[in-house]
């Protein structure tokens, strides 16, 4: 008999599954799905930003039934040996049917969950890919960096046999989506020509400002949905925390665990300091980045963190000008970033307030946002003995575009100013939490339209 709980847990799931239709790369999902290609699509992630739930709604939308294996689960233990018993298709159909007591067709969507954890069946992707009847397979992993630790061992990694997404927390937009749909259809009429009418500003600050507690990890979102309570998205965010932790301890061998954990619990202490660079110093008196070089490449692939590396010039192409040495680390959330410095939500919703992360947590913010929107790299740049730092600078349609970040809205700015003597884009863009407006080429745009500002650079503004 069901009990006041279980259907809750009914009523939640539900609620879940219908509001990851709202993600913005599930419809570059559900076009894979409804191509032509036999390539597997994996989706890469860090844990819990979604990527079961977007394959599982995809399965029930787009496909007759679907069949579900998580190899990060006790529960699938006889799932694996079929791997390892062969790479034939038809077989390992064969071989799920009668495990699974369901019947797979090329109608039917193949979910192979969490698949670095089963090795074997990575080897067995490309011949699905070249040898089987019409089947679809999707997979997921939150840990990437194991994945491509295999493209070095015995395993076969299927180079050219699979299609990637890369799959990020909820950005601002989504969130906003999920948590206040009227509010939303205002916010997409915003035209990036304009002063924004103050009390749609005004709302929207707010919207910013819950962000910033809240994050974009879906659990989260959804407890903020259904409690309105700071406290009981805290703890949420909390036990993904400990989640992240615990994979900490799941690294090949040629991963060192103690110096993953160092450098995992420095990222709140580096982004305490004023220039939020990353100082190996922080993680002991003799430490060297050639000591911790596989490590923070292990946090970066498995998309724990977000890398921004300094440039020696912002001339084109930025990539040539990268310093693989300067670079600062942010968390892949600002909602769980903000639990891991613990701060308290008052602080954030007060824009007088000024604490220690202040800059930090928006300048998080600003970068997620650009990681969930666009492919193009951000760097930020220092000059004349970095007394002139560029908070961040990225590559768009042949040019550098400098974008200044401010936590608040008092945005003087001396860097800037010496910025455009010095340099003299063609846009340049100021984030903060003024309305909009633009003097000459100097964009100044509040920071909750940072999402906006991808296509408006597409389209050359």
């Amino acid at each position: 008999m069901w009990n006041n709980t279980h259907l809750n847990d009914i009523l939640w799931y539900k609620q879940l599954m219908n509001a990851f239709k709202n993600r913005k790369i599930y419809k570059t999902i559900e076009t894979w799905a409804k191509s032509s290609t036999l390539k597997p699509l994996i989706l890469k992630g860090a844990r819990q930003v979604g990527k079961t739930q977007l394959m599982l709604e995809l399965g029930k939308k787009c496909f007759a039934n679907y069949c579900y294996c998580n190899f990060d689960v006790d529960g699938e233990d006889d799932i694996k040996p079929i791997f390892e018993k062969t790479n034939n298709p038809s077989e390992i159909i064969k071989l799920l049917e009668n495990q699974k007591q369901i019947r797979i067709t090329n109608k039917t969507l193949l979910i192979f969950d969490e698949i670095h954890r089963a090795p074997k069946v990575m080897s067995a992707l490309k011949y699905f890919a070249e040898l089987s009847d019409g089947y679809k397979i999707i997979c997921s992993t939150s840990l990437l960096s194991e994945i491509l630790h295999y493209k070095n061992s015995e395993i076969s990694f299927p180079v050219g046999k699979i299609e990637e997404l890369e799959i990020h927390p909820l950005d601002f937009e989504e969130f906003l989506l999920w948590t206040n749909p009227f509010l939303y259809e205002s916010y997409v009429n915003i035209n990036l020509t304009r002063v924004i009418e103050i009390n749609l500003h005004n709302q929207l600050k707010n919207k910013y400002k819950d962000y910033l507690i809240v994050g974009g990890m879906p659990e989260c979102v959804l407890e903020w949905i259904n409690v309105q309570s700071y406290f009981s998205v805290r703890n949420k965010q909390n036990q993904l925390l400990r989640d992240y932790e615990n994979d900490l301890l799941k690294p090949s061998n040629h991963i060192k665990i103690a110096s993953l954990k160092r450098i995992f619990d420095s990222i709140d202490k580096q982004l305490a300091k004023d220039n939020h660079k990353f100082m190996m110093s922080l993680l002991g008196s003799h430490a060297r980045l050639r000591d911790y070089d596989a490590e923070i490449k292990w946090l970066i692939n498995s998309k724990m963190i977000i890398l921004v590396n300094g440039l020696k010039q912002p001339f084109l192409p930025l990539r040539a000008n990268e310093i693989a040495n300067n670079f600062k680390l942010y968390f892949l959330d600002v909602g769980m970033l903000g639990a891991k410095m613990n701060i308290n939500p008052n602080l954030i919703l007060d824009e007088s307030s000024n604490y220690i992360y202040k800059g930090a947590l928006t300048e998080n913010y600003v970068f997620q946002q650009i990681k969930n929107n666009t492919t193009n790299q951000p760097y930020f740049y220092s000059w004349s003995g970095s007394s002139h730092e560029i908070d961040c600078i990225i590559e768009f349609n042949n040019g550098a575009v400098p974008i200044e970040i401010k936590s608040t809205t008092n945005v003087k700015s001396n860097s800037l100013n010496q910025y455009l003597k010095q340099y003299k884009p063609k846009i340049a863009i100021r984030l903060s939490l003024l309305n909009y407006s633009l003097n000459q080429n100097l964009y100044e745009i509040p920071l909750y339209l940072i999402c906006k500002i991808f296509t408006n650079l597409n389209k050359q503004w």
